[in-house]
């Protein structure tokens, strides 16, 4: 079997899917890609078990080609070598079980591996299906995923949920510390109704693959996988089981102290007295007094650093203490120019939300107790 593909094209591909590809696999074949043609299009597949990514490139013509899996970053490392406006012609000898990579003087030989070794996630049917804007999708995902733990015992929290409801779809993500949220209107059915939680890793990927688009892409959902559908690829990820928090439960009813303040200023602030902040703790002191905010941070060595900001605030003194990597998460994902921060004491959450956004996004930030 031998087959041309120009080289762009197929870099591009693999650089759409290499992200399911385990760099460090359990499995040998987990490090290759499946190769295997259908109608008039190639489809080059990856997955580490969790998640399945499969790009598609259309072809001249239909062609019968036996399914087979190459290296998938050697693959990829060759593509990105070889010149611009090249093409590749793939060589397979299913005897041999290698493949022979050429492009006009350039020859390489990769061993393949048995096709009916490479796992993939089963069809399943859908519980809720919709369509959905990438761009959408994607902000969905931006909006909250620096809010996914790494680590954490409960297993719920290691990944986004995303609820369907009321023609409504919403992006949660918590690791205890601080809360994120997200809501987009959409033209979905209002009796469709899903809530799933996706894994962190998924979350990444989709965020990688999707783009700034308009283009409508669909969503298939049941319990055990999540499977995106777009023009040029087929994301799969499994879910996590369980029950993510009642996160309107942890939205705070009766902040009353509300503070408005420029985005920009307070994160430029923010940026400015860290630099002194102990690099172990990296906490930041919030003084509250009207119309001021005073910023403070010191460190062991006896340092420190702090800055006035005027705000819009009407009420009493008030302090209080924030991890600032995590008030700078919540500040880059916030677009508006102004944004309002809401407080009540010392051992409720601090909420802070876009002033006149476009969506319905709200974060809640758990203070430092002294």
């Amino acid at each position: 079997m031998t087959l041309t593909i120009p080289t762009t094209q197929l870099c591009n591909t693999l650089q759409l899917i290499i992200g399911a590809v385990e760099r460090q696999q359990i499995m040998p074949i987990l490090a290759n890609v499946l190769l295997m043609s259908v109608d008039q299009h190639l489809l080059i597949i990856a997955t580490d078990t969790e998640i399945e990514l499969i790009g598609t490139i259309p072809l001249p013509q239909k062609i019968k080609m036996p399914a087979l899996t190459i290296p998938g970053r050697k693959l990829l490392d060759i593509c990105r070598a070889l010149p611009e406006n090249s093409s590749l012609t793939l060589d397979y000898s299913a005897e041999r079980e290698q493949v022979l990579l050429t492009a006009g003087a350039s020859h390489f030989t990769l061993t393949t591996l048995p096709a009916a070794s490479f796992p993939r996630i089963p069809e399943q049917q859908a519980i809720v299906h919709f369509k959905i804007k990438q761009k959408v999708l994607r902000t969905l995902a931006e909006k909250t995923y620096f809010a996914i733990p790494q680590q954490n015992s409960r297993h719920y929290l290691l990944g986004m949920l995303l609820e369907v409801k009321d023609g409504t779809v919403k992006a949660a993500a918590s690791d205890g510390h601080r809360l994120a949220l997200y809501s987009i209107k959409t033209e979905i059915d209002k009796n469709a109704f899903a809530q799933v939680i996706i894994p962190r890793k998924g979350v990444a990927e989709l965020m990688r693959i999707l783009i700034d688009s308009d283009e409508e892409i669909s969503v298939d959902l049941n319990e055990n996988y999540i499977r995106v559908i777009g023009p040029d690829f087929v994301f799969t990820s499994k879910l996590i089981v369980g029950k993510f928090p009642n996160y309107e439960k942890l939205i705070p009813p009766a902040n009353d102290k509300i503070v408005i303040i420029e985005r920009q200023a307070l994160k430029q602030a923010i940026m400015r007295v860290a630099i002194l902040s102990n690099e172990i703790f990296r906490n930041i002191r919030l003084q509250l007094q009207p119309n001021t905010l005073r910023l403070i941070t010191n460190n062991p060595e006896q340092e420190e650093a702090m800055e006035d900001l005027p705000v819009t605030y009407h009420g009493t003194k008030f302090e209080t203490i924030f991890n600032v990597n995590y008030f700078l998460d919540i500040l880059n994902s916030l677009e508006t120019e102004k944004v309002q921060l809401s407080l009540k004491d010392n051992e409720s959450g601090a909420t802070v939300e876009e002033v006149k956004g476009i969506n319905y996004c709200i974060y809640v930030l758990m203070p430092i107790k002294r």
